[in-house]
């Protein structure tokens, strides 16, 4: 599997380390050993996961980008690990997979979340299960809860190619209901030699992750994930800083500009008087019912923090992907 392979391998350093160079700077990292000496380490093959695990259900649909471009919405039905590793053995080309689904009891209880997830003390923190085949994916998207968060491959390779939101410009986001928070550049659809001179371009990230690796990923951070073999993941969606927190709950609706002002808040420790002032203002339009208001205080704010923080070829492009989302109906 081609890959830049230029995400950074390390055992964990200690919590205030990793917050210092990786998690508040937005830089993925590969942690090594954060999982060792759980129970859930030891199920590193599919065949000690389907051992353990034979009867854990699980709810799986269409592979959600397969079924909405086919003016569909994916159909969520219940299966069994047993049943769905016997339903790509009959059927490898399946696009069927587990996304977003909360761990079952039988899965929670092989692991507890590292105690790093909630080192901000705000108790926020959550956790998912993915499954799928080798040849699925994920389309390129990001995610709308801004938190870091740490993906643990218990079994199975997959490969996670992430790219900053400053990237967003050369990703052309989709913003009409249905698509908000999708890229319209279908990675999956490109040959190898493609994917990776449009990677180089954006300036991703890129890995491929090995069964009991666990990959840091920045809040706001587009991805696109490939699985390399049929493989089982756990992610830990880390706590939230008070000022991303409030951006969250401010703009619950998605927005490419939200997703790059919260980043200048990713590191509460070192706000600018100036940052401080945007968030004030930003905050004091809400909750209002006016997505409009809302929608432009956002663009201010983008404007304020982030459109001038970027050389000028950038803010130039950013700029122009501003009247691009504007015109795209909301």
């Amino acid at each position: 599997m081609p890959s830049l392979d230029n995400v950074p391998r390390q055992p964990t350093p200690p919590v205030e380390l990793l917050f210092e160079r990786y998690i508040r700077p937005g830089r993925p990292v590969v942690l090594t050993d954060l999982l060792d000496g759980q129970p859930l380490r030891v199920l590193d093959t599919q065949e000690r996961a389907a051992e353990q695990l034979a009867h854990m259900v699980l709810g799986v649909s269409g592979n959600f980008a397969n079924e909405s471009l086919a003016g569909r919405w994916p159909e969520r039905r219940e299966m069994s690990l047993r049943d769905y590793l016997e339903l790509v053995r009959q059927q490898p080309a399946t696009r069927d997979y587990c996304y977003l689904e909360t761990p079952p009891p039988a899965l929670a209880g092989l692991y507890e979340a590292p105690q790093l997830c909630d080192h901000r003390g705000s108790g926020d923190t959550t956790s998912l299960v993915f499954l799928g085949n080798a040849g699925n994916y994920s389309h390129l998207h990001y995610d709308e809860d801004l938190r870091d968060v740490l993906m643990f491959q218990v079994f199975g390779r997959k490969r996670y190619v992430m790219m900053p939101p400053s990237a967003s410009h050369k990703l052309h986001p989709l913003v009409a209901p249905g698509v908000v928070r999708t890229s319209d550049v279908c990675l999956q659809h490109m040959s190898q030699s493609e994917q990776l001179e449009f990677l180089r371009y954006a300036g991703a990230w890129d890995v491929v992750l090995e069964p009991g690796e666990t990959l840091l990923m920045p809040f706001g951070y587009w991805h696109y994930v490939e699985y390399v073999d049929t493989a089982l993941s756990v992610n830990f969606r880390m706590g939230r800083s008070a000022e991303v927190r409030a951006l969250s709950a401010l703009m619950p609706q998605p927005s490419v500009f939200m997703q790059a002002l919260a980043r200048h808040y990713s590191d509460e420790t070192a706000l600018s008087p100036q940052a401080r002032s945007v968030l004030g203002s930003l905050l004091a339009l809400g909750p209002t019912p006016d997505d409009d208001l809302l929608h432009r205080g956002v663009l201010d704010a983008f404007d304020a923090l982030c459109a001038g923080s970027w050389d000028r070829p950038h803010a130039l492009a950013f700029a122009a992907l501003r009247g691009q989302v504007l015109r795209q109906p909301r």
